[in-house]
């Protein structure tokens, strides 16, 4: 292995170290809340929806239950592109319903609109939620906590309705627990600034005020958290603020999630890598060099992988050569596998238990959690060979309660 393979390990092995001693920081830590406040915040209640006719009202329902009063928050539902009853059923559930007038390409595009229509109404903050969403009762009351003590925004903890339907889903909830428990609440007690995360979105007037209204990427949550690095907002976590979200079940669907991720990341690193590392550099930033090295995740796992195509490119040579007697290759490669699927299996694992979700229904996303990172790596390849100019498609959803 040349120069070029042991750089590319020790970049993958020096990110690796940089969250795992963030990790270990934050141990001895502990986990931070808001003191409970009297119910004051308005809230508008932001949904943007595309064909969501099968799920918008459970949403709206869940809503409408929360233990925070009823006069001090409203549900608006923005549907768009919509070729169903989206509109009619979120009215009908007791939401209200506006529909954006200009073109509608993605998430970030309804965000804009929807800000620049209620930041007048006089609401003290804003909450984001998909359509597809659950929220806990008490998200709001949270929020309103959040709000009181003086965040500008906060992020809730992503959940999941459905990870024991399949083993796609059941990856997929892994890596957004992941996101909670090692990365936005490692933060938050480190007290440096968490990451939007898609969903659960708080953010006050000011903040949105301060950063604008406008998007650019695929990726908006990424964006929002860079617009708030860059603005000295921090971004708060708030670990009882739990919002279940639908997974993907299919594995196109779940290749097109990622494809989108790793495509609104890149976006974002040209847009926003500059500024965030000036940043960093001129006013020392945590939160702008934090971000800015989790921008680069992604681009270090392709890179990461290159060592071990170039070990396997150079046995199968020697192989080929005569150099090489097959069953010894055929005896590395097994134990290599094994020991690469059992430490991927071990840390879904680690997961659950961290995050109190292991129970029997989740033992085969945790068995087949190396497949799900595995099938990851195309993902994020193909995008690398095709442009990061990939238009933001919906993703059919119909699991309206959960499992």
């Amino acid at each position: 292995m040349g120069i070029a393979m042991y750089a590319c390990a020790g970049i993958s092995i020096l990110f690796g170290l940089y969250f795992v001693l963030l990790g270990l920081l934050s141990l001895a830590r502990p986990r931070k809340a808001f003191p409970a406040a009297r119910a004051q915040k308005r809230l508008a209640v932001i949904v943007a929806a595309r064909n969501e006719e099968s799920v918008i009202a459970s949403l709206i329902q869940s809503l409408r239950a929360q233990n925070y009063p009823r006069e001090l928050f409203d549900i608006w539902v923005f549907p768009n592109n919509c070729q169903d009853r989206t509109a009619e059923v979120a009215r009908s559930a007791g939401a209200k319903v506006m529909v954006p007038n200009i073109p509608i390409h993605s998430k970030g595009d309804v965000l804009q609109f929807a800000f620049s229509r209620l930041l007048c109404e006089g609401y003290d903050g804003f909450v984001v939620f998909d359509a597809d969403n659950l929220v806990d009762p008490g998200f709001l009351k949270a929020a309103n906590d959040a709000l009181v003590s003086g965040a500008d925004a906060a992020q809730g903890y992503r959940d999941s309705k459905n990870p024991h339907q399949n083993w796609i889903s059941g990856g997929t909830s892994i890596f957004f627990w992941a996101m909670d428990g090692m990365y936005n609440r490692v933060r938050s007690k480190l007290g440096m600034s968490a990451a939007f995360n898609g969903t659960g979105v708080v953010l006050s007037a000011r903040a949105v005020k301060t950063i604008g209204t406008r998007t650019y990427t695929l990726t908006e949550d990424l964006e929002l958290s860079a617009l708030c690095a860059l603005s000295g907002l921090r971004i708060e976590y708030l670990d009882s603020a739990v919002t279940y979200d639908e997974q993907p079940v299919r594995l196109a669907d779940s290749f097109r999630q990622r494809r989108r991720w790793f495509a609104g990341s890149l976006q974002c690193l040209r847009r926003y890598g500059g500024p965030l590392a000036r940043r960093a550099a001129q006013e020392r930033s945590m939160s702008a060099m934090d971000l800015w090295v989790f921008f680069f995740g992604n681009i270090v796992q392709l890179i990461g992988a290159l060592p071990g195509i170039a070990f396997l490119a150079e046995t199968f040579l020697r192989l080929l050569q005569g150099n090489l007697v097959p069953t010894q290759l055929a005896g590395a490669l097994a134990l290599s596998t094994l020991l690469s699927w059992a430490a991927s299996a071990l840390f879904a694992m680690g997961i659950c238990l961290m995050e109190r979700k292991l129970r029997w229904e989740m033992l085969k996303s945790v068995l087949l959690f190396p497949v799900f990172l595995l099938t990851w790596m195309p993902a994020n390849l193909s995008v690398f060979l095709t442009g990061s100019k990939i238009e933001w498609k919906p993703i059919v959803h119909g699991n309206s309660v959960g499992t």
